[in-house]
């Protein structure tokens, strides 16, 4: 099925949510469908467009769910790619940013998302100097600075590894 025309049968089925007779557990799959599909960001954004507030909400909702699984480590096999869970976070927001701003649910959502983002922003930031020193061993070459070992004492340590 093409991505417009699901996206148009889970807007279909999110709006008949009001009437109590939809299965969340369905709509979590659905909606965990349309994020496993590969989206322009042009795309996602008239696709997130045609959400009601309240269908938007409800995939916010599962969107959230998903970057925290990734980020707590679940097996993500069986998830969508955090690259396109985080495409559709964004065209949410995106295209709902003043009825989100408007309802406690939504800012409560996007309250998790932050923390979750922030994070692993931390976590990042944490392994980045350790890709540096990683690479410099890897290539034999000397320490950058500030880890304060000389070429001297540096090449002892990477004979003694060889």
């Amino acid at each position: 099925m093409a991505p417009e025309k699901l996206c148009e049968s889970i807007v279909r089925l999110l709006d008949s949510t009001g009437d109590g007779s939809t299965d969340q557990a369905m709509i979590a799959a659905d909606v965990t469908a349309l994020i496993q599909l590969s989206h322009d960001a042009r795309v996602l954004e008239q696709m997130a467009r045609t959400l009601t507030a309240s269908s938007a909400e409800l995939i916010l909702g599962i969107v959230v769910d998903v970057v925290e699984r990734h980020a707590n480590d679940d097996k993500t096999a069986n998830l969508p790619p955090l690259a396109n869970a985080l495409g559709w976070m964004s065209a949410v927001l995106n295209a709902h940013f003043v009825s989100f701003s408007l309802s406690p649910a939504a800012l409560e959502m996007a309250q998790r998302a932050s923390t979750k983002v922030s994070h692993e922003i931390a976590k990042a930031n944490s392994l980045a100097s350790l890709d540096g020193l990683l690479s410099h061993v890897l290539g034999g070459q000397a320490l950058p600075p500030p880890f304060g070992t000389t070429d001297e004492t540096y090449t002892v340590e990477l004979f003694e590894l060889v």
